[in-house]
């Protein structure tokens, strides 16, 4: 188990955390977003220490500030791990095989094992809505060019995520909404790599999806110290212009992220698989 009350909560400019107080204690604190930053410690720590260490995982509470709606609750479950010589897509399928193992144990649906991989930038392509992935205006251009103006709260750091997420909702969720298995979009833009390993302007991250709900993301892991501070750094002007405090740069984890060279990680949702196993369950049913 990990600690839930850490300095710095997340990486990402759209995770909110629950901040804590105290009476004695002169440090900020907060309830952990995610297992990651912790657990990547101790892996470092455990592949130090032994060769054989091969990976490490969580089943843990975990805390968000997310407007509640039928897929979003302040505290939720999360299924986490990391493997040692490991890819994207061997950690996608080991996620699925999670997913249908769990739906066969449970007697819900039936959740199929394989996980069908879609690449975002081709998906796009199919879809007619082609634009450039490798740099940020791209996704940006192709929205004004489609819609004209942008949304009026969007700033000009923060358009790049926003227009490609609101491209992605219009050209590629409805034909996830299609899908009958687990399907995994993969090669997410550079400036949506959170601490994914990314190479000419795209990031090796992978989302799970089934019937559109979004189950797990995992990431092959950025071990570049440099290359997640300035992202970091960025993101934290991101939230600066939200009008929220920007997140501490955590040095401790910047200092083991060599040793995530060739190691793979994903996150799984364990009420979204329930709802998936189980179509009638809503979300609040697990926090009342």
């Amino acid at each position: 188990m990990t600690p839930k009350a850490v300095p710095s909560p997340a990486l990402e400019p759209y995770i909110d955390a629950v901040g804590l107080t105290a009476a004695q204690s002169e440090e900020n604190r907060f309830l952990a977003t995610s297992p990651e930053f912790a657990s990547k410690k101790i892996f470092r720590a455990e592949m130090t220490a032994d060769n054989a260490a091969r990976g490490i995982y969580e089943i843990s509470s975990v805390f968000r500030d997310d407007r509640p709606g039928k897929h979003h609750a302040l505290e939720f479950t999360m299924v986490e791990w990391y493997e040692k010589e490991s890819h994207l897509n061997a950690i996608l399928a080991n996620a699925g095989a999670l997913i249908a193992y769990l739906s066969t144990e449970l007697g819900g649906t039936a959740i199929a094992p394989g996980v069908k991989i879609i690449d975002l930038r081709s998906r796009f392509e199919e879809t007619g809505c082609a634009f450039a992935f490798d740099n940020e205006t791209g996704a940006v251009e192709k929205y004004t060019a489609l819609h004209g103006n942008l949304p009026q709260h969007l700033n000009s750091t923060d358009a790049a995520i926003a227009c490609f997420n609101l491209l992605f909702d219009e050209f590629i969720l409805p034909g996830l909404r299609d899908e009958t298995g687990l399907v995994a979009v993969s090669g997410y833009p550079d400036y949506l790599g959170a601490l994914a390993f990314t190479a000419n302007g795209i990031a090796e991250r992978g989302e799970i999806y089934y019937g559109g709900l979004e189950i797990a993301n995992g990431y092959r892991e950025e071990f570049r110290p440099a290359v997640a501070r300035e992202r970091w750094l960025k993101y934290n002007e991101i939230r600066r212009l939200r009008g929220v405090d920007p997140h501490m740069i955590d040095e401790k984890l910047l200092a083991e992220l060599p040793y995530m060279e060739n190691v793979a990680g994903i996150a799984v949702g364990l009420e979204r698989v329930l709802m998936a196993i189980f179509p009638g369950l809503k979300l609040p049913v697990f926090f009342n």
